[in-house]
């Protein structure tokens, strides 16, 4: 994909909870000790914030987020199903 794609042109993915839970419970993203802890929180919509933590990198935890910010605070995804609705109007 070229760099230059925007937000709402690139590929979006739908992903079950508990596949993106085994996938952050492999490996500390930073240390890659084994085993991490995991937390999913912030569900905003359809976007959520994954912290990965384990023993050395607790200063430090990995943090993950589903989706990019549109002006720097508001979820891609649920801005682009808003105008989705705005533009075809209530089902």
């Amino acid at each position: 994909m070229d760099s230059s794609t925007s937000v709402e042109s690139e590929a979006k993915f739908l992903v079950f909870y508990t596949m993106l839970l085994t996938l952050f419970l492999m490996f500390c993203f930073n240390c890659k000790m084994g085993k991490p802890k995991v937390e999913m929180k912030n569900k905003h919509g359809t976007m959520v914030t994954l912290i990965q933590c384990c023993t050395p990198c607790e200063d430090h935890p990995f943090t993950w987020r589903s989706q990019p910010y549109v002006l720097g605070r508001y979820p891609a995804r649920n801005v682009l199903l808003g105008f989705l609705f705005y533009w075809q109007g209530p089902p």
